[in-house]
């Protein structure tokens, strides 16, 4: 969800919020690619990008404010999609730009600008 919160609050020129520190790095998959791997998993009977998310843009908010008592998040989140690749030969199929493009272009389609009040 970080993607589409990210472009969200960037169409709307609100600042973009991270939960904890910032410190944290993701991969990312577009939900197509994501789709076609489980679909290629379910098919067969023997069974990323990565980037900091740090910029000028973001608020901080504290892990505390966002979730229970105790939550606690993974410094490093990276798959390990060899097992799929192996058993399947799915691969990712898009890059980030495109993945972002793709969510970008989606928001875009609904997205409406708030209309600013008339000077009297």
């Amino acid at each position: 969800m970080v993607i589409p919160r990210f472009v969200e609050r960037a169409m709307r020129g609100d600042k973009l919020k991270v939960y904890g520190d910032g410190k944290q790095s993701h991969c990312f998959l577009h939900v197509e690619d994501a789709v076609a791997g489980i679909v290629a998993l379910a098919e067969t009977p023997a069974a990323v990008e990565h980037m900091r998310i740090l910029d000028d843009r973001i608020a901080f908010v504290p892990y505390k404010e966002a979730y229970a008592d105790g939550f606690e998040d993974m410094r490093r989140r990276v798959p390990n999609t060899a097992k799929l690749t192996a058993y399947t030969g799915w691969q990712q199929g898009k890059s980030l730009q495109q993945t972002l493009d793709d969510v970008i272009e989606e928001f875009a389609a609904h997205f409406t600008m708030p209309v600013a009040a008339a000077a009297d």
